[in-house]
């Protein structure tokens, strides 16, 4: 069983968080929309996130909770894969002129942002050639 903080040790728990982001600068900010300093800990991608994206990873059945009650388990598996090498692997075909990232708050366009990321596609969709018009 994960050990919460309050169990066991909860300043080393602390200090490896707040290490999180001294290791590696993408830790300081949401790995989904950019936010600064993101206060929940995405444990199904391994990731730092904000409020707002959080709410869209537990919509979507992932388990997400706040970094104040993060375990052991949980830091370590954001140790682990953190924000760059997660953004590494689904971004990585990623082309923000086609799909630009969306407003920090914008609950709407970061759900349909996230959607694409994990689950979507980044193909952005061909258009149908326009329809000739009729002969005269």
């Amino acid at each position: 069983l994960p050990v919460a903080m309050g169990q066991r040790g909860a300043g080393g728990l602390a200090d490896r968080i707040r290490e999180l982001t001294r290791r590696d600068e993408a830790n300081g900010y949401c790995a989904d929309c950019g936010a600064a300093n993101p206060s929940y800990l995405c444990y199904h991608y391994g990731t730092l996130v904000c409020g707002t994206c959080a709410a869209v990873h537990r919509d979507a059945k992932r388990r997400v909770k706040p970094l104040a009650e993060a375990t052991f388990d949980d830091v370590a598996r954001v140790e682990t894969v953190g924000n760059d090498r997660c953004n590494r692997k689904f971004l990585a075909k990623w082309n923000s002129r086609d799909f630009p990232q969306p407003p920090i708050g914008n609950a709407e366009k970061i759900r349909e942002f996230i959607w694409l990321k994990y689950e979507g596609s980044w193909v952005k969709p061909k258009t149908a050639p326009p329809t000739p018009a009729p002969a005269p």
